[in-house]
């Protein structure tokens, strides 16, 4: 009789054990979830670089990195009227020192009005005295300076007379403009071109009459400014 009541203690504590175990499991499983610890959360990477604004740098947009080229065309649309000529005393090219590296540099020509009397060395001699002066009547005229490498370009400097003699109803210092502001012509502009295929870049064109034409190419403007020679 006493070993039945052994078992049967037994059992009953075999089964309070197992009731008890339960219980415990069921309310650690539903607790509040506020209550429990909230670690920290994980940064992502890629959300945070997308708020980030990236800024290119392109070079055919004048004032935001200056070009890099060897040839230095200087000319005129296709087409132009015949009236309008070249006739720069200087064209000067600046590197990112200052220097200029268009000086005395191989140069070719299309359309020359006098050999002997205004050469296309003229325009890189560094003497504002001499000229080279394009042909009467040309359809287009172009003059073009090989730096010999390709250079970052800075500035351009194009520089000429002052005379105001009309020939075929134009100003002399205005041939180079088109007309200048007021005629619907094209103005004469620069060319730039790399050793690499497809680098070019091209300015806009002069349009304003003025002894010195500048191109300033760290400028956010983007234009040619003018000056004067006094």
């Amino acid at each position: 009789m006493k070993k039945n009541q052994m078992i049967i203690i037994l059992v009953v504590v075999v089964v309070v054990c197992c009731v008890l175990s339960t219980v415990i499991a069921m309310t650690t499983t539903t607790s509040d979830p506020a209550s429990a610890p909230v670690s920290d959360p994980v940064s992502d990477p890629v959300s945070e670089a997308d708020t980030v604004s990236a800024v290119e740098f392109d070079e055919s947009i004048p004032g935001r990195e200056p070009p890099f080229g060897r040839y230095v065309r200087f000319s005129f649309h296709e087409g132009a009227p015949g009236k309008y000529i070249l006739a720069p005393k200087e064209i000067k090219v600046f590197d990112m020192q200052g220097v200029n590296v268009a000086l005395n540099k191989p140069v070719t020509a299309h359309g020359h009005h006098s050999l002997e009397g205004y050469p296309k060395e003229n325009a890189v001699d560094g003497d504002e005295n001499t000229i080279w002066h394009s042909e009467h009547g040309s359809d287009t005229d172009w003059i073009e300076i090989d730096l010999g490498k390709d250079i970052k370009i800075s500035k351009i400097i194009i520089t000429q007379g002052t005379g105001t003699t009309v020939y075929n109803g134009v100003a002399g210092w205005a041939r180079m403009s088109g007309g200048g502001p007021d005629s619907g012509d094209k103005g004469s502009y620069i060319t730039i071109k790399g050793t690499e295929p497809d680098s070019i870049w091209k300015t806009e064109d002069i349009k304003a009459v003025s002894s010195v034409y500048v191109y300033d190419f760290t400028k956010e403007t983007g234009k040619w400014e003018t000056e004067d020679i006094n």
